[in-house]
């Protein structure tokens, strides 16, 4: 797939919102996106699109227009709050350290980068301070860029192998090859996506969500151990740390293909000789030194057209229910000591008398 995702500005302005209260939950009232206050302004911190220009290098071979998006953020501090000078400047600083690399997991949204913060003569649509100024607020403003890309791709995605240009695209003959116009910032993030690691977040039947950082998959497949004649499923869950494979760094065409332990879920062995596997239930089958064990709570099932087991011996300790046949042995039966080939009864008499127990 060749297509650059298209930035989607209201869901990158909701998720930087929600984001940033989430951090500063205990420091700031409000965050908000270009707010209109009738009151009294509260410690708040509002973003807001300040502006864009050209992306270098402005095409693509996309046909999107590629932007450096420039945001600004205010952090607003009535002076009613103590050391309002320097709370201001503080969660500034706090703001920026946050808001530098993230994307906020928004798809198409280039890391951000911090320009800088300064002091800020503010003014919030709907309050001012007294007589028209902003004497009641210490204000400190905070600039970030990212690049995005507007409007959407000539590139079409019809499950092939490959994409292709849109007939409309086609018809104007327009646009260079892609990939030699392609942003650096592009490729860098493609390359980076081709193989990550991440925890599984999302569990559907077969199809699978991976969670990396800020990045959360849509639905992948999982591998699986083998897909031919010869078929395994061992389906993954919540909190395991998979690798996912993407083509071309493109996360929609991820195959998750491996499973690594972690500290949620450790390996059950690690003596480097024992095989050992531990099933979500706690049944365990432990193979090394000699011996091959399974351990369940469960019940066992086998069904087969026949069992032959060849052994030294052979040691049941339980009760044994047999039904539907008959047991037939080709040496001796022998139970409580008594031999059933060569066992002899005593008390025999003729006539119509049963004879004694077996000796």
């Amino acid at each position: 797939m060749y297509d650059i995702p298209e930035i989607d500005l209201e869901q990158y302005h909701q998720k930087a919102v929600e984001a940033i209260a989430a951090k500063f939950t205990t420091a700031i009232d409000v965050v908000a996106a270009y707010p209109v206050f009738e009151d009294v302004i509260p410690k708040a911190i509002t973003i807001e699109l300040d502006g864009f220009t050209p992306g270098d290098p402005p095409d693509t071979g996309t046909e999107q227009f590629h932007a450096e998006l420039r945001f600004v953020a205010y952090v607003v501090i009535p002076f009613t709050e103590p050391h309002h000078k320097r709370l201001a400047r503080q969660l500034g600083a706090r703001l920026a350290g946050f808001l530098h690399g993230e994307r906020f997991g928004c798809p198409g949204a280039g890391p951000a980068r911090v320009i800088g913060g300064n002091p800020d003569e503010f003014s919030m649509p709907g309050k001012t301070g007294r007589a028209g100024t902003t004497e009641e607020y210490e204000v400190f403003r905070v600039e970030w860029s990212l690049e995005a890309y507007l409007g959407p791709s000539v590139w079409i995605d019809d499950g092939s192998a490959h994409a292709h240009r849109s007939v409309d695209h086609q018809q104007r003959g327009g646009g260079a090859d892609h990939m030699s116009g392609m942003h650096p910032g592009e490729i860098d993030r493609r390359l980076s996506n081709t193989v990550l690691i991440g925890t599984v977040s999302h569990v559907e039947g077969k199809r699978y969500k991976v969670t990396a950082g800020n990045i959360t998959t849509d639905w992948l497949r999982y591998g699986g151990t083998r897909a031919g004649a010869l078929r395994m499923w061992s389906p993954l869950t919540v909190g395991e740390q998979v690798v996912v494979l993407s083509p071309s760094g493109d996360l929609a065409q991820g195959v998750i293909v491996a499973s690594i332990e972690s500290n949620a879920f450790p390996s059950p062995g690690s003596d480097g000789q024992t095989i050992n596997v531990i099933f979500p239930d706690g049944s365990t089958l432990d193979f090394g030194g000699g011996t091959l064990s399974f351990e369940t709570g469960a019940a066992v099932k086998i069904k087969a057209a026949s069992i032959e087991m060849e052994a030294g011996s052979i040691s049941i300790k339980g009760p044994v229910d047999q039904s539907g046949g008959d047991i037939t042995a080709e040496t001796d039966v022998v139970g409580g000591g008594i031999s059933l080939k060569t066992h002899t009864h005593g008390g025999v008499q003729s006539g119509g008398s049963a004879t004694a127990g077996p000796t």
